[in-house]
C-alpha cells in the first residue's frame, strides 16, 4: 500500500467523526463542502493530470442538479424511477462536455485557452438562460420543493451518502490515475504533438478527461439539489466556476484527495468571517494569490515530500533491456521532393527538396524563420503538405 493510500484511512476516519463531535449542523455544512470537493476532484484531474483549465465547471454542477432535481420531484421517491432519472443526470452533462471538448480540441493542437474561455462562455449562457426558462427552472427563484433521496434526512444520514460518495469518487479516480489511460493523460500534459505524432488521438483523450470531470460534477450536483432542497441560477455560473478553481488550487490540483481539503478549508473559513468581516472576500483573494505566487502545488504540494518519503521503498537494481532491432531498416530514408507548405496567401515551404540516406546524427541549420520546424511538422504530418512528397523511414 502507498503512504497517500494510507492517509486516506485517517481523513475517512475523521470526516466520519464530524457529525458524533460537533453536531448535525457541522455536518450539514460540511456535507456541501464535500460536493464541492467532489466538483474540485474533475477540477484537478482535467488541469493537474492533462494540462486543461475549465473555467466554466459550475455548469455540470448546475446542470446535474436542475436535472437531479427535477427527477426527484417528478419520480416522488420511486426508486425505479429515480434511479435512471439519476443515471441520466450524470451523464447527459458529460455527453455534453465530452462533445464540447472534441469540437474545440478537434481543430488544433495547443487550442487550451479557446477551450477555457469557451467553457467560461457557456457557463454564462447556460446562467443567462437558467434566469429566463422560468417554466423549467423556476427562474431567479429557482427549481424549489425538491424532496431528499428517498429514505434520507438532508440533516441526518444524508450526510453518509454524501461521504461514501466521496469515498468512491476518490477511490475510483485515484484508480483510473494508475491506470495506462491516466500515464496518457500525463503525457498530454508534458507534449501533446508527440502524443499525437505516435498515433494516438490527443483531442479524443482530452474529450475523455473532461467528460469524466462533467461526471463528477454533475453527480454532486445531483446530490445536491438533494441535500439543498432548491437549485438556483447561481449553481451554473462563473462566480461559483471561479470559487471552485480557488478551492481546487488552494488545495492542490494534483492531488486527488488536495481539492475536498481546499474546499473544505476555505468553505469553513468564508462562513466563519462572512458575518463579522466585511472584506472577507477580498481576504480569499489574497489567500489564492499567496497559495499561487508561493505554493503552485497548493496544500497537497507541501505533503507530497513527506508522502514521498514514507513511500519510499529499496528498489530492485535496474536491469538491462535488449530490444531486437532485426525489423528495423538497416539505413535511414528521408526524403523532401519538392515540397510546398502554404496556409491562405502565405507560402510556408516553398519547393524544399533534400535527400538523407546515411545513418547517424544529422541537423539542420538554419536561421530563425527558415522553416526548421515547418519542414519536421511536413514530415510528421502536422502540417499538410500543399504540393511535392515527404517521406520518411526509421533506421539505426
Amino acid at each position: 500500500m502507498r503512504a497517500a493510500d494510507a492517509f486516506l484511512l485517517p481523513v475517512f476516519a475523521l470526516l466520519a467523526l464530524v457529525p458524533f463531535s460537533f453536531g448535525d449542523f457541522t455536518a450539514y455544512q460540511l456535507s456541501l463542502f464535500i460536493l464541492y470537493g467532489i466538483v474540485g476532484q474533475g477540477i484537478a484531474l482535467c488541469w493537474g493530470r492533462v494540462g486543461i483549465l475549465p473555467l466554466g465547471q459550475a455548469m455540470f454542477f448546475g446542470l446535474g442538479a436542475y436535472l437531479g432535481g427535477g427527477a426527484l420531484i417528478w419520480a416522488e421517491g420511486n426508486w425505479a424511477l429515480l434511479l435512471p432519472c439519476l443515471v441520466l443526470a450524470i451523464l447527459l452533462p458529460a455527453l455534453l462536455a465530452g462533445l464540447v471538448a472534441l469540437v474545440v480540441f478537434r481543430r488544433q493542437t495547443g487550442s487550451g485557452p479557446f477551450f477555457s474561455l469557451i467553457t467560461l462562455a457557456l457557463s454564462m449562457l447556460t446562467y443567462q438562460i437558467a434566469l429566463t426558462a422560468s417554466e423549467l427552472t423556476g427562474g431567479f427563484n429557482g427549481l424549489t420543493g425538491i424532496p431528499p433521496l428517498p429514505g434520507t434526512d438532508p440533516w441526518g444520514n444524508l450526510y453518509w451518502v454524501i461521504l461514501g460518495t466521496l469515498l468512491v469518487t476518490t477511490l475510483g479516480t485515484t484508480w483510473v490515475l494508475r491506470a495506462p489511460i491516466g500515464t496518457l493523460w500525463s503525457a498530454v500534459a508534458q507534449n501533446e504533438a508527440r502524443l499525437s505524432f505516435l498515433g494516438y488521438n490527443v483531442a479524443g483523450l482530452k474529450a475523455l478527461a473532461f467528460a469524466g470531470s462533467a461526471a463528477l460534477a454533475a453527480l454532486a450536483g445531483a446530490l445536491y439539489a438533494s441535500q439543498q432542497g432548491i437549485v438556483s441560477p447561481q449553481t451554473l455560473g462563473y462566480v461559483l466556476s471561479g470559487e471552485l478553481l480557488i478551492w481546487t488550487a488552494v488545495g492542490g490540483r494534483q492531488t486527488v484527495l488536495g481539492p475536498v481539503v481546499g474546499a473544505i478549508l476555505i468553505g469553513f473559513l468564508s462562513s466563519e468571517l462572512r458575518d463579522g468581516f466585511a472584506l472577507w472576500e477580498v481576504l480569499l483573494a489574497g489567500i489564492f494569490i499567496g497559495v499561487v505566487l508561493l505554493m503552485p502545488q497548493g496544500l497537497g504540494g507541501l505533503a507530497r515530500p513527506l508522502l514521498d518519503k514514507l513511500s519510499r521503498k529499496r528498489k530492485a537494481p535496474a536491469r538491462d533491456v535488449i530490444i531486437p532491432l532485426s525489423d528495423a531498416p538497416s539505413q535511414p530514408d528521408l526524403s523532401f521532393s519538392d515540397v510546398e507548405v502554404t496556409m491562405g496567401s502565405v507560402h510556408i515551404l516553398r519547393g524544399l527538396s533534400f535527400d538523407m540516406k546515411d545513418p547517424g546524427l544529422h541537423c539542420v541549420i538554419g536561421p530563425n524563420g527558415a522553416g526548421k520546424t515547418s519542414s519536421f511538422n511536413a514530415l510528421s504530418g502536422l502540417l499538410p503538405v500543399s504540393r511535392g512528397q515527404s517521406t520518411g523511414t526509421g533506421g539505426t
